[in-house]
């Protein structure tokens, strides 16, 4: 195996400032998920991933310790892992443990993070080559070849697939599937349909985590634009969807105000919208029916016993 532990930097594409723009300037007015990550919101999101309410991680980390066997067993070695939106790289070691992994490429756009998890698991893994890609996973990710020798697997945890609009995810899954090549695989996180109460209280925690998360994306917007959100006047508000099928995360608001961005004044009135997040919920039916559109097969489905997450390995076609 691979004994080099070297961490690579790529930068950050730099249209920030006219990405956020275009979104406030839609119907409806939007900002990406994306923007919620700075060093702050990757700190906040592992906050989330803590409370009580939010089953997600918890869940989806039993799950994966209990099919180690049956991981290793589908997915020979040596391995060029790459993981999408790796953040803290929490749940990574699990496969680190399982596979015989020569190579880790996290993706992700807070360089904090990946420089703290490459640290931690360098330490841990120190017969694997970490290689950590700062970008934003949403736009193409070039990778190039796959080492000489090796199998690429990507890992996509934590149901962030569903942060996609469905068609969106299609997209973003033909890219994955294209950039694994033929026989490639993708060990993908699946947040399931199940009691509206149960999606509600996980986006809507009594500590009041989640809604610091969501402001924290017109901080970010702040820091990197200068734009001035008076974010004290925002409020965070969050709903389970059933026709869409899908939790939708808002910034409301609360008194009227003007935003300059990149040259130009954005007005906003009172109860005036900024939807931030959307997270879809699926069937393993209608993920299969999703992947299988985007370029893979369905291998295998892991679920836990009350069938609230699943954990799919899917396989490139082409």
């Amino acid at each position: 195996m691979t004994t080099s532990s070297t961490t690579k930097t790529r930068p950050v594409n730099d249209s920030f400032a006219l990405e956020v723009l275009e979104g406030l300037n839609g119907t409806p007015r939007t900002i990406s998920p994306a923007f919620f990550y700075d060093a702050k919101g990757s700190v906040l999101f592992d906050e989330i991933t803590r409370q009580p309410e939010y089953y997600q991680a918890r869940t989806e980390r039993g799950i994966l310790d209990s099919i180690r066997s049956d991981l290793a067993a589908h997915l020979q070695g040596p391995i060029e892992l790459v993981e999408f939106g790796a953040g803290s790289a929490e749940k990574t070691e699990t496969l680190l443990e399982a596979l015989d992994v020569a190579t880790y490429r996290p993706v992700d756009v807070s360089a904090s993070a990946l420089e703290g998890a490459a640290r931690r698991l360098g330490s841990r893994f120190p017969g694997i080559a970490i290689d950590t890609v700062v970008q934003d996973y949403h736009n193409p990710v070039e990778l190039g070849p796959v080492p000489k020798g090796q199998s690429r697997v990507a890992f996509f945890p934590g149901s962030t697939v569903g942060n996609f609009h469905p068609s969106e995810a299609a997209k973003f899954l033909g890219r994955v599937a294209r950039m694994l090549g033929k026989g490639g695989a993708l060990v993908l996180g699946v947040d399931l349909v199940k009691d509206p109460d149960v999606l509600h209280a996980a986006y809507n925690d009594a500590a009041g985590v989640t809604a610091e998360f969501n402001l924290n994306a017109l901080r970010h917007v702040n820091a990197r634009t200068d734009a001035g959100f008076d974010v004290n006047t925002w409020k965070h508000y969050s709903f389970f969807n059933p026709m869409a099928s899908r939790i939708e995360m808002h910034l409301v608001c609360t008194e009227a105000q003007d935003v300059r961005l990149a040259g130009q004044t954005l007005h906003f009135d009172r109860f005036d919208s900024i939807w931030t997040e959307s997270s879809y919920k699926y069937t393993p039916q209608t993920m299969g029916e999703l992947a299988r559109a985007a370029g893979f097969t369905v291998e295998t489905v892991w679920m836990d016993e009350r069938k609230w997450f699943g954990v799919m390995l899917l396989r490139a076609i082409a």
